[in-house]
């Protein structure tokens, strides 16, 4: 399980706090998020030839979403609760401008304003990102507004999960443009 990614800094890769068991236990049930380590993706940026601000950079978005997606669990998760039944599958805005012309993944694009209920059934493999540079995140729906939304059916497949997205956008962005908004 490696949560702790990096030099311990809030502004570097320590992305959830060494301190706090509780977040990294949530993180051991992600699919994705449990299995990285903060040297894994490092060099992956390296191996691709991408500058060390640039990685730095990428580096505090993945924080942000990180943090987000761990707030998120900590609802999802809670039976006490009950505004956090379902979530809505969406793409970040900010990273699909990131991204260009490079089109979504076949995951993001089937997945895309998917709401899940998380009562009926184990909803951590739906749970975004689902590689590095996943554009899909995840938010809390109210029963209300859930009911008329588009919902999996019987024998929908849980979305694979990757290292990297598999256009490998990720490694050709210029992340420092996203701290500038």
């Amino acid at each position: 399980m490696a949560v702790c990614l990096g030099n311990g800094t809030d502004s570097g890769y320590e992305i959830v706090s060494g301190n706090n068991v509780k977040d990294k236990e949530l993180l051991a049930r992600h699919p994705l998020l449990s299995k990285l380590s903060g040297e894994v993706i490092w060099m992956l940026f390296e191996e691709e030839g991408v500058d060390a601000s640039n990685i730095d950079s990428f580096f505090d978005h993945f924080g942000r979403m990180l943090r987000e997606t761990v707030a998120l669990m900590r609802r999802l998760l809670d039976p006490d609760d009950a505004g956090a039944a379902f979530f809505r599958i969406q793409q970040r805005p900010e990273l699909v401008a990131l991204a260009g012309d490079v089109p979504a993944c076949s995951t993001c694009g089937a997945l895309s304003g998917l709401v899940i209920p998380t009562t009926e059934f184990d909803f951590l493999p739906w749970l975004p990102p689902y590689s590095l540079g996943c554009r899909m995140y995840a938010s809390s729906v109210p029963a209300a507004e859930a009911v008329a939304a588009r919902m999996p059916s019987a024998g929908t497949p849980v979305p694979t999960i990757r290292l990297v997205c598999e256009s490998g956008w990720i490694f050709h962005a210029d992340w420092s443009s996203l701290l500038e908004k």
